[in-house]
């Protein structure tokens, strides 16, 4: 049976044998060959892991300078999407009204494991992040900034991390609620995925 071949695009070893599994069983019984074919997408599935895997360590961009000097211990970060990053976790931990130490040690938290900032650095970041969301107008410049430099698989993380601050405090204000629904739009994201990520959040905080 001749299989329709893909025109573009490079294809793994993996995948091509997925596609040639689920061609070859479109034309006959697919009882016998259903083991192979749930171990092929179990098998993707992996690697659909190990790429959101690979999009956390960059989520925040390489901690190395262009000269190869580590800056994750720097108590005064560059100022590059990170700044537009973590004023949006700023603008979600304040948009109820109260700032609460559990949403601050919360983000300092994220800026240290995810962002690959020591503690003063993660400090300075969001003494600094405090700065620009006050002067800001609204949210847009920081959602472009992170729209124009994330891929859609960082910022699918960004919004794990986002609802993480939400729920640092175990309630969801009406006004975060809101706030969450607006950002993720802005960052073009669709609402089914804005919802896994809220459940596989609080799963992790269970």
């Amino acid at each position: 049976m001749h299989h329709p071949r893909f025109v573009s695009g490079h294809v793994d070893e993996s995948t091509v044998q997925l596609r040639d599994d689920f061609w070859y069983y479109c034309g006959v019984s697919a009882a016998p060959y259903r083991t192979v074919l749930a171990a092929r997408f179990s098998l993707l599935a992996s690697r659909f892991s190990q790429i959101m895997l690979s999009a956390l360590r960059k989520l925040l961009g390489s901690t190395a300078s262009a000269d190869g000097v580590d800056e994750s211990a720097s108590a005064a970060p560059r100022s590059d999407v990170r700044l537009a990053a973590c004023a949006l976790l700023v603008e979600l931990a304040k948009v109820d009204g109260d700032f609460s130490e559990l949403e601050h040690q919360r983000i300092l938290e994220i800026l240290q494991r995810h962002f690959g900032l020591a503690a003063d650095g993660a400090e300075t970041l969001v003494a600094a992040a405090i700065r620009e969301s006050r002067k800001s107008v609204d949210d847009f410049t920081f959602t472009r900034q992170v729209l124009r430099d994330y891929d859609l698989g960082q910022r699918m993380l960004l919004a794990e991390l986002m609802w993480q601050v939400v729920l640092a405090d175990g309630v969801i204000d009406s006004n975060e609620s809101y706030l969450m629904r607006k950002l993720a739009n802005l960052l073009q994201l669709d609402a089914a995925f804005l919802s896994e990520a809220r459940r596989k959040t609080e799963r992790s905080l269970e």
